[in-house]
């Protein structure tokens, strides 16, 4: 097969579509940009039509969620290579990724370094197919066994509701069970390396909750520091939870040194992160004030509890994916907040008067 190897962008957004194409290093890689879409069936034409060998695509966009995005591409394009890309670190939308064997999974806004570095494993891929899909930093993360996958997550959505919470001890404790988990595998289950690609997604995690709160990103506590240190190949969970650790305490100390609570970053940390385990005691813990002061004046700003708000935010998405119908009422329980099937049809139908099959 001779270069250039062609490459599909979907986005809704034309900006980043514009940023995704400034930052590849395209000739240079032997790849090209033959076309774009802007929604998910017009993603599939593009894809039909064009046949590229790669594709990258943004998780949310109109006409079709991206979970059945992927499992499109997967079931019908097989042989594409699928750079997955978002602005939202959703558990459900990592897992679909892993799931269609995307080359990895990237967090807007777009890492160059990241992106090439991606973009260079897929045409190794395409280029010598004999040995197999490259395994990247993230993708390794799909275990040969799928209940190892979802425990691999569980503890991951904990370890995320700690950090809400700026509690470092309960990140530590729930990396010392991961370590467990996974040290009870064999090294041929986990395949190589397994401890720098944990550590990695970790840190991925890390840096767009940092970058959320308002904080530059500190190369020696990330990357470029202890991921790469004799340490933390030898005991990679104590280094990430060193790294959260410390993060931790910057992002507290950062919202010491302000004068007063910002209610409208306290409104924008819940439409952000409305899906993954939040409450009015993590949001008051992380904007360091107490339970009480926050459901007060919270309230009197914009005329709801902290907890009715996050319901409502909730809610309110889960009718957006229920009207669009591309996905199965559990899994949208899931990916608003709602580990729990009947506690999701309960709280729905006191907000709507209906029960979520209704609203279809």
């Amino acid at each position: 097969m001779s270069l250039p190897y062609r490459v599909v962008i979907l986005d809704d957004e034309p900006w980043s579509r514009e940023v995704v194409k400034s930052l590849g290093r395209w000739e240079e890689l032997g790849l090209r940009v033959v076309g774009e879409a802007d929604d998910g069936p017009a993603g599939l034409e593009s894809i039909r039509t064009l046949e590229p060998h790669i594709v990258i695509t943004d998780m949310r966009m109109p006409g079709m969620d991206g979970t059945e995005l992927l499992q499109r591409i997967a079931a019908d394009h097989p042989e594409v290579r699928i750079v997955v890309m978002s602005g939202y670190d959703e558990f459900a939308y990592l897992r679909q990724a892993l799931q269609s064997h995307a080359e990895d999974y990237l967090l807007k806004p777009i890492d160059p370094d990241e992106l090439n570095r991606t973009l260079e494993r897929c045409v190794a891929g395409i280029a010598a197919p004999q040995v197999g899909r490259p395994v990247s930093m993230q993708t390794a993360l799909v275990f040969s066994d799928a209940e190892l996958l979802d425990e691999y997550i569980v503890h991951r959505q904990r370890v995320f509701a700690y950090l809400l919470e700026l509690d470092a001890l309960g990140v530590e404790r729930t990396l010392v069970g991961l370590e467990r988990l996974i040290g009870s595998r064999t090294g041929a289950e986990l395949g190589p390396d397994v401890g720098e690609r944990v550590m990695h997604d970790f840190i991925v995690l890390l840096e767009e909750f940092v970058v959320r709160n308002g904080l530059p990103i500190d190369p020696d506590l990330f990357r470029s520091g202890l991921i790469s240190s004799p340490t933390a190949e030898r005991a990679p969970f104590g280094a990430v939870a060193r790294i959260y650790r410390r993060a931790i305490e910057q992002i507290a100390e950062n919202r010491r040194d302000r004068d007063q609570l910002d209610l409208e970053e306290v409104r924008a940390h819940i439409d952000h992160y409305f899906a993954d385990p939040l409450s009015l005691q993590s949001v008051a813990r992380l904007f360091l004030v107490s339970k009480e002061h926050l459901s007060r004046v919270f309230r009197k700003a914009f005329g709801t509890t902290v907890n009715d708000y996050i319901t409502d935010r909730r809610m309110r998405r889960a009718l957006e994916l229920l009207r669009d119908g591309a996905m199965e009422i559990k899994q949208i329980a899931w990916m608003v907040g709602y580990q729990d099937l009947a506690y999701f049809y309960r709280v729905f139908k006191k907000r709507f008067g209906y029960p979520p099959g209704q609203a279809r």
